[in-house]
C-alpha cells in the first residue's frame, strides 16, 4: 500500500526486556519447577541480562546445559540473550527448545513472535502473538506487538483492530494513539487520524512528531491552515529538542505546501 506521507511510518515499540509487564505478571512459569540450584543459575543470569552484560549470561547458562540439559528456563534466557545480542538464527533454536520443554508458554511465543517479526516473517509472527491471545486475549502489550507487526507488514486494517484492543485494555496511551494515526493515515481516512494524534498530543503535548504527522493528516484533508499550524509547532519542538534534521522536514514541508498554496497565510521561520 502507498503512503500517504512524506517519511516513513514510526513506531513507538515496548522495550524487549519487559515486553508482558502488563497482562502476564512474574517472570516466566514452566512445566516442571527448576531445582533449588537450577532456579539459582536461571537468576544469577538474569541479573547479567539486567545489566545487558550478556556475554557472562551467556556463560553461565551455557555452563549450565552440561548438569541440566532439559531445562526450559536455561533454553529460555539463552533464547533471549542471543536476541539481545541480535543473533536471531541461535534465539531461535534455543526458544524452539524451551517451547519443546515447555509447550504453550506465552514468554516463548513472544520470544519466538519477536524472531520471526525481526525476521520479517510477519506470517509467523503472527501465528505466535496469537496463540498468547488464544489464551490471554486481554493481554494489551500481546496486541500491541501484534498491531506492531501487522503494520511492519502493511496490513494496517488488522493494526487498527489491534491498537484499539491494547487501548480498550490498558487505557489512555500516547503511543498507542499515534500509530493509531499511522495506521488510519496509510487507509486514507484522515479524520481518524487526526482524531488519534490529537488524542496523542493531549497526553504527550511535546511531541513534535505526533505534530508533524497531525499537520500531515491536515494535509491530506485539505486543511492547509491547520497543517502549517501543526508543522510548525512540530518545527518548534524538534528545534527545542536539537532534532534539526526533524525540524528541516517540517520546514521543507512548510514550504512545499506555501509554494503551492500562494493564498495561505505563510508559516513563519
Amino acid at each position: 500500500m502507498r503512503k500517504t506521507h512524506p517519511i516513513p511510518i514510526f513506531l513507538f515499540v515496548i522495550g524487549l526486556l519487559a515486553p508482558l509487564a502488563v497482562g502476564l505478571t512474574g517472570g516466566p512459569v514452566f512445566a516442571a519447577a527448576p531445582s533449588a540450584d537450577e532456579a539459582d543459575i536461571i537468576e544469577k543470569s538474569n541479573i547479567f541480562i539486567d545489566k545487558k552484560d550478556y556475554r557472562k549470561a551467556e556463560s553461565v547458562l551455557v555452563a549450565a546445559l552440561g548438569k541440566y540439559p532439559d531445562s526450559p528456563g536455561i533454553y529460555y534466557n539463552l533464547g533471549l540473550v542471543s536476541y539481545s545480542g541480535g543473533k536471531l538464527d541461535k534465539a531461535l533454536s534455543y526458544y524452539q527448545e524451551a517451547d519443546s520443554r515447555s509447550s504453550g508458554n506465552p514468554y516463548i511465543y513472544f520470544g519466538m513472535a519477536l524472531v520471526y517479526r525481526d525476521k520479517k516473517d510477519y506470517s509467523r509472527a503472527v501465528i505466535y502473538f496469537k496463540k498468547i491471545l488464544a489464551s490471554a486475549p486481554q493481554n494489551p502489550t500481546a496486541n500491541y506487538y501484534l498491531a506492531n507487526t501487522y503494520v511492519m507488514a502493511e496490513n494496517y486494517e488488522q493494526a487498527v483492530n489491534h491498537f484499539l484492543a491494547a487501548l480498550k485494555i490498558s487505557g489512555p496511551d500516547a503511543g498507542i494513539y499515534f500509530n493509531l494515526g499511522n495506521c488510519y493515515l496509510a487507509l486514507k481516512n484522515h479524520s481518524q487520524a487526526i482524531y488519534a494524534y490529537q488524542k496523542s498530543l493531549q497526553l504527550n503535548p511535546d511531541d513534535g512528531m505526533a505534530y508533524f504527522y497531525l499537520g500531515t493528516a491536515h494535509h491530506a484533508a485539505g486543511d492547509i491552515a491547520q497543517a502549517l499550524e501543526s508543522l510548525a509547532k512540530a518545527k518548534i519542538l524538534f528545534k527545542a529538542k536539537g532534532e534539526d534534521k526533524a525540524a528541516a522536514q517540517a520546514q521543507t514541508f512548510i514550504d512545499k505546501i506555501n509554494s503551492k498554496n500562494a493564498g495561505v497565510t505563510d508559516a513563519k521561520r
